[in-house]
């Protein structure tokens, strides 16, 4: 199943889910106790799609070259992307509640729950695309030998020009960027065209650039490291 895929069927059932809620409200009483604490965890949960932005505003304050990379997979838009589909289950339920909140109902209260939902969905597939589309590439993870230092590499295609990227990593969460390069037509990663040279402190990371040639990108460390 592709992440596409795997995303609409978590809208599809987030939207079954609104459904079973809604029946089950109509047909039970809630106090008004249980009621304000489903809201306010449903608002809580509806404000998870904005922790990233902050918490990657903060990383840029700390290390203006720095940007979060849990492994060679978790990315902060990759995180931004998870978060926002149980944030757009909340804001589905909390539609179904105002929707039921409000007695008696008038003809146009339900299109207006739809219309507020499909709204939602619209957001969140915007959202996820547009992360999505800016977290491009492949990482790949190089250790020393002595395994006190490591570098990240991201190789990333757009149109005939890949750009390869070079971090440190600074600790499990976070890296900084370190060098950057550009090939012709070329993925020298994926095509296994690399050198990675390692030295006491510093580390050279060579790769074809598509013409026959070579670029490096050298990355120092710290000697109290």
């Amino acid at each position: 199943m592709s992440s596409v895929e795997g995303g609409l069927l978590l809208v599809l059932l987030t939207l079954c889910g609104g459904m079973a809620l809604n029946k089950y409200l109509s047909s039970e009483t809630l106090s008004e106790k249980e009621i304000e604490t489903s809201k306010t965890i449903l608002r809580v949960v509806f404000s998870l799609c904005l922790i990233w932005p902050f918490v990657n505003f903060a990383v840029y304050l700390l290390h203006p070259d720095g940007q979060i990379l849990v492994g060679t997979w978790g990315t902060g838009l990759f995180f931004q992307i998870v978060l926002n589909f149980p944030a757009f289950a909340a804001g589905v339920f909390l539609c179904v509640f105002r929707y039921q909140l409000q007695t008696p109902h008038k003809g146009s209260d339900q299109l207006a729950m739809g219309l507020k939902i499909a709204g939602l969905a619209v957001l969140l597939l915007v959202s996820n695309g547009f992360c999505a589309l800016l977290d491009e590439g492949k990482y790949y993870t190089f250790s020393s030998p002595n395994q006190a230092h490591t570098i990240v590499v991201h190789e990333m295609k757009s149109f005939k020009i890949a750009t390869i990227t070079v971090y440190e990593r600074i600790n499990p969460l976070l890296v900084c960027e370190r060098g950057v390069e550009d090939t012709n037509e070329t993925m020298p990663l994926a095509e296994n065209d690399y050198a990675v040279q390692w030295h006491e402190n510093s580390v050279a990371f060579s790769f074809g650039d598509g013409e026959g040639g070579q670029k490096s990108i050298s990355v120092s460390f710290d000697a109290e490291k």
